[in-house]
């Protein structure tokens, strides 16, 4: 059975606080194209088919991008109101001396745009935003797919061996995991850490 739906979580691009290199800007290009790949191979035409995911500037921009040059139908959930969530999670200070700080202002709006829809998600008191809006995103993928797990599929863009925080990437793919939907993890392959 053709997936109808992808599910996607990712690492933002580096703060300038980050001490270890994760996802640099020189990153970019390779993480575009691989998820440009699992796009194509998720693209069925005989189906309805839908892409759900966050928007924070980094791996969920780039998703963002291939979905609507692939003209499918892209489903946005964010854990703050706009104005607040662009800035923690898009406008936030990038490890790259020569970044524009528009660009992924821009990359964001313009992705808001084009999305069918755009959900804001209310956290409970006491519980972690992030967490809340990953769980929202996998209860709309559950329901789209009427709970048919097969019919989703789920990519992170994480390292292998990432630090699972509360609401982060890892964390998420846990959680899609212990719902019996299968985890595609992919990540360029670098040989050792880098530092700054």
């Amino acid at each position: 059975m053709h997936p109808t739906v992808l599910l996607f979580t990712g690492h933002l691009l580096d703060s300038i606080d980050r001490i270890s290199a994760r996802f640099p800007y020189r990153l970019i290009s390779e993480v575009r194209r691989m998820i440009a790949q699992e796009v194509r191979a998720f693209q069925s035409p005989d189906i309805s088919q839908i892409a759900v995911s966050s928007l924070a500037a980094g791996g969920d921009i780039l998703f963002a991008e291939a979905i609507v040059e692939a003209g499918i139908p892209l489903h946005i959930f964010l854990s703050h109101p706009p104005d607040e969530f662009v800035d923690r999670s898009v406008q936030y200070a990038k490890n790259h001396h020569d970044e524009n700080e528009n660009e992924w202002l821009h990359r964001f709006a313009s992705s808001m745009d084009q999305a069918v829809s755009i959900s804001i998600v209310d956290s409970k008191e006491g519980e972690d935003p992030y967490v809340a809006c990953n769980r929202e995103m996998l209860r709309h993928a559950l329901q789209f797919s009427n709970n048919e797990t097969q019919r989703i599929l789920a990519l992170a863009m994480m390292e292998t061996e990432s630090e699972v925080k509360q609401g982060g990437t890892a964390d998420f793919a846990l959680e899609i995991e212990s719902n019996g939907i299968p985890v595609r993890r992919l990540w360029p392959h670098r040989p050792h850490r880098l530092y700054r």
